[in-house]
């Protein structure tokens, strides 16, 4: 889709202004390391503060608002810089009920609410030359899966109508097999509204009416004024309209698809070939940019004969630092002045300054950077420097820089911008121990957050800062918003409120009304279809869109059986995780049991911290193969598994660890003891070593102190692991655990000494 032509406004959040805290800041020079975090009687009510505690010196902001009921908190609100507008807001929604999650819950707005229909091309009928021939869906399967789309398309030609026939024209849709007619995907989009993939249907459409037009006339009066949601379609229509003479048009539709697109070098002459009177020096140059910010060396190269020599000479110096190229400092040193104050020449500098070593100087380079978003091409890239710089100030005890760097941010989407404030909040909270800004940040993170997990982050540790300034009964309210029994963020919530027990939700069983409802489902019946042949891995599609769109909890949980009735486990998890997602009752859904074997051998590891894991790393996929090569349940490498299976005294076989579920847990549990063994039975560390290798956790105790210890925070410890995937990985393990001890062993929570587990 071209986002940059269209965008949707879907989020449901409305704006509010809160002065920013990101310029001219004056921090204290000397910060304390963060102070032990002293344990709360949950029961004792604390004095509340008669004012509001002072920032640090120097530290400008509004203050955060204290709830004056719950119904007041959260609201759903957007908290945007200054001088910055959000094109996705929309009228405020009610506030949720305290305590209910529903604050934390993704945006459904755009799955349940009917989204207006999209602006089709005109169809032509259009013979694709095949044949009609006698077949089933198992034969047209079959010849898809050994490449033969032709004998596919012939007998879905030759097919009466019927559910199988739709089942196969829409596997071929999504395919993007070749050669099928728009006029039959369009007759599935019209006839066939309740079918997942409107999207991807609609692209297709305009992909083959782009393939089967013969000339751009034709071209420019079956699209009329629109612009396709297909970048391959929109290139095609911008090249007829500028046949035509319509450079205008022709330049409205292929600008931003030229300047911001990853396309192929196949694509990129093509349009070069076509539209090189339409594109300016600009548009090159911004796109060398984009490409460049992505680190797509090859491409921006490609662009040398439609730059200037000063604009070459900024590539050629980006490239090297892109490619760590020794001689990367002179080529940038040969960049004319005229280009130094551009973003991407500043951008090149300070990853070059922070790779030689001077984190300080890079530290000062990124303060003094531009933050005008009409020039920076990639807010988002900029946030990810920022936030290495920021961690790194951070390992030297610079608490003052780590702020500023990390307040001082442009990130643009919900994501960086909510990780950006939540960085800054706790830079202020933990190290320069100012509530009251902290509060802020917190607050700007949760407000813009879109996704379950950051959204709980903000809420969590709004609740800390207000807490750590004396007012407990605020930050209540705040624990109470957080509180989540399937979320990191929300049992750390959970345990400060004083709940012992998970309230994990499943749906009623579903009476013989709901069930034959179920049954009678088009969705359904293709699933089972599918199973019948034997074709059961397409179904995925299937299962996820009744998970998003199905209204009754107790349907969703008969799609879950049937899914793990299937094996499918993968999909069964998704299904449970989407409705939650909804806010729907399905907790245990999205943490199934029995999706291992029964009576499975663990090697004395607790069956519930296994099923935590290969949650994490497989979805329960026995056949799972990640891009590194780990294979299986618990995703070990050939070389682990081999050396594992002969400390155990079984023979190794790597078909087995894809194949048989009790083999492959038998390995990755023996594994996982070793590693539980090897840091002395602490949680957060095995997992850390589990994602980033063993050698990871005792570098990162040597920079932060062992979380083991009553002097460390583990709470503090894991929002300080560098990588950010490892630092998800280890909290998205604690919070699986909380739930299957609770389903496996009917444990009461405690979070906190599965966190302080183990001895050093």
């Amino acid at each position: 889709m071209i986002r940059s032509i269209i965008k949707a406004a879907t989020t449901g959040f409305c704006l509010v202004a809160i002065t920013p805290i990101a310029s001219a800041l004056t921090l204290p020079e000397s910060v304390p390391v963060p102070r032990s975090r002293p344990a709360i009687a949950l029961t004792a009510p604390m004095a509340l503060p008669e004012a509001t505690p002072e920032p640090a010196p120097g530290l400008e902001q509004t203050a955060p608002s204290a709830p004056q009921s719950t119904a007041d908190l959260p609201a759903n609100l957007v908290i945007l810089p200054k001088n910055r507008t959000d094109p996705t807001v929309s009228p405020a929604q009610p506030a949720p009920t305290v305590g209910s999650g529903a604050a934390l819950q993704l945006p459904v707005a755009a799955q349940l609410t009917a989204q207006p229909e999209a602006s089709l091309p005109t169809v032509r009928k259009h013979d694709n030359g095949i044949s009609a021939e006698r077949g089933t869906l198992k034969d047209a399967l079959n010849a898809l899966e050994k490449n033969d789309q032709k004998k596919a398309l012939a007998i879905q030609k030759g097919m009466k109508p019927s559910l199988d026939r739709t089942l196969l024209t829409y596997i071929l849709i999504i395919g993007g097999y070749h050669n099928f007619p728009a006029s039959e995907i369009k007759a599935f989009y019209d006839h066939n509204p309740q079918w997942p993939s409107r999207s991807l249907t609609q692209r297709r459409i305009e992909e083959a009416v782009a393939r089967e037009t013969e000339t751009g006339a034709e071209m420019v009066r079956a699209f009329g004024n629109a612009i396709p949601e297909s970048t391959t379609a929109a290139i095609e229509l911008a090249i007829s309209q500028a046949k035509v003479g319509n450079k205008a048009q022709a330049a409205k539709i292929i600008r931003p698809i030229w300047r911001e697109s990853a396309l192929d070098s196949k694509t990129e002459s093509r349009i070069l070939s076509n539209m090189r009177s339409v594109l300016t020096n600009e548009d090159h140059f911004h796109r060398a940019s984009y490409l460049l910010y992505r680190d797509r060396a090859n491409g921006a190269l490609r662009l040398k004969r439609y730059l200037t020599d000063a604009q070459m000479k900024l590539v050629n110096a980006r490239v090297a630092v892109i490619r760590r190229a020794r001689n990367a400092g002179s080529l940038l040193r040969s960049v004319p002045s005229s280009l130094r104050k551009d973003p991407g020449y500043i951008f090149s500098e300070i990853q070059y300054t922070r790779r030689q070593g001077k984190e300080t100087e890079a530290a000062d380079l990124i303060l003094k950077a531009p933050l005008d978003e009409d020039h920076l091409i990639n807010h988002d890239a900029w946030w990810d420097e920022r936030r290495l710089l920021a961690r790194m100030m951070m390992n030297k005890e610079d608490a003052r820089r780590a702020y500023k760097i990390a307040a001082r941010h442009s990130a643009e989407s919900g994501k960086d911008f909510s990780e950006a404030e939540f960085h800054a909040g706790f830079f202020a909270l933990r190290y320069l121990h100012d509530e009251k800004t902290a509060a802020v940040h917190f607050e700007n993170s949760w407000k813009k957050a879109t996704r379950t997990q950051d959204k709980s982050r903000g809420l969590y540790w709004q609740g800390r800062a207000w807490e750590a300034a004396g007012d407990r009964a605020v930050a209540v309210k705040f624990y109470q918003a957080a509180a989540n029994a399937t979320n990191y963020y929300g049992q750390l919530s959970l345990e400060e409120l004083g709940t012992k027990h998970l309230n994990l939700r499943t749906p009623p069983p579903a009476n013989a009304t709901q069930k034959a409802r179920f049954e009678r489902r088009d969705l359904v019946r293709a699933i089972k279809r599918l199973k019948a042949v034997g074709q059961e891995d397409r179904a995925g599609p299937l299962f996820r869109h009744l998970a998003r769109t199905l209204a009754d909890p107790s349907e969703i949980e008969l799609a879950h059986k049937l899914a793990q009735s299937y094996g499918l486990h993968q999909n069964a998890v998704q299904i449970g995780q989407l409705a939650l997602n909804r806010d729907m009752p399905v907790d245990k859904l999205a943490f199934p049991l029995h999706a291992l074997p029964m009576g499975v051998k663990t090697n004395g590891v607790d069956i519930a911290l296994v099923y935590a894991l290969t949650k994490q790393e497989s979805v329960f996929d026995l056949k799972a193969r990640s891009h590194a090569n780990a294979r299986g349940l618990m995703q070990m490498l050939p070389a682990t598994a081999k050396r594992t299976a002969r400390k155990l005294g079984v023979s190794y076989s790597l078909s087995r660890i894809t194949s048989d579920p009790n083999y492959a847990v038998l390995l990755g549990s023996a594994f996982l003891k070793e590693n539980l063994e090897r840091f002395g039975g602490s949680y957060i560390l095995t997992f850390a070593a589990y994602n980033a290798g063993p050698g990871r956790p005792p570098e990162w105790i040597e920079r932060f102190g062992d979380p083991r210890t009553n002097e460390v925070s583990a709470i503090d410890w894991i929002e300080r692991i560098p990588f950010s995937e490892t630092r998800n990985y280890v909290m998205k393990l604690i919070e699986n655990l909380q739930v299957y001890e609770a389903r496996i062993h009917n444990e009461t929570l405690d979070i906190s000494k599965d966190l302080k587990r183990g001895h050093p």
